[in-house]
């Protein structure tokens, strides 16, 4: 038998249908709640329980945030295809990758200090103009001197070296000396 309510009847079995649905949220809230943070089944939560239970979870979120984060950062770092895998090609272009990067800087730092030993006069680890200056000029006046005794041996080897071998002997010696002591006391005559 099919029953006809007014409209008032039926907003008030309306009302109590979600009365009935909201007592039974609240007490399966209320037992939720009490199973979260009544540590000791008392039925009560005091402060030091509830300070206890969210002090748990915070660190569990800060745990799962890092973790998170690192996942992140590793699939970042070694996910060269952007699938979400990292499989053991991936990882290995990385790992060259970042070895031959550390070999260029230690290579890079091997030339820094080399540079800094070279021009860094007052070890400062700054070169200044006067201190780059001096070494330049230094280096200049060393290749200048290389440069005079170059030539001077070319030209000895030039005038004792009779043969050409690039050794000057006892003989080829003597020779040039008697030749050059005849020239002279000639050109004195």
């Amino acid at each position: 038998m099919n029953r006809v309510y007014s409209p008032a009847s039926s907003f008030v079995l309306v009302c109590l249908a979600a009365t009935s649905v909201l007592a039974n949220d609240v007490e399966e809230s209320r037992r939720a709640f009490l199973k979260r943070f009544d540590a000791n089944g008392d039925g009560k939560v005091t402060k030091v329980e509830a300070r206890a239970v969210l002090e748990k979870e915070a660190r569990q979120r800060a745990i799962k945030g890092k973790a998170d984060e690192s996942r992140r950062a590793f699939l970042k770092r070694f996910d060269a295809n952007g699938d979400g895998k990292v499989t053991k090609n991936d990882s290995r272009a990385v790992l060259e990758k970042e070895a031959r990067q550390r070999a260029i800087k230690r290579k890079a730092d091997k030339s820094r200090r080399a540079f800094l030993k070279r021009f860094d006069a007052n070890g400062d680890g700054k070169v200044t103009k006067d201190e780059a200056n001096a070494v330049l000029e230094k280096e200049a006046r060393q290749r200048a001197i290389k440069r005079k005794a170059d030539k001077s041996r070319r030209a000895f080897l030039k005038r004792f070296d009779a043969n050409g071998d690039g050794k000057v002997t006892k003989g080829e010696a003597k020779a040039v000396l008697e030749k050059e002591a005849r020239q002279r006391k000639k050109a004195n005559k």
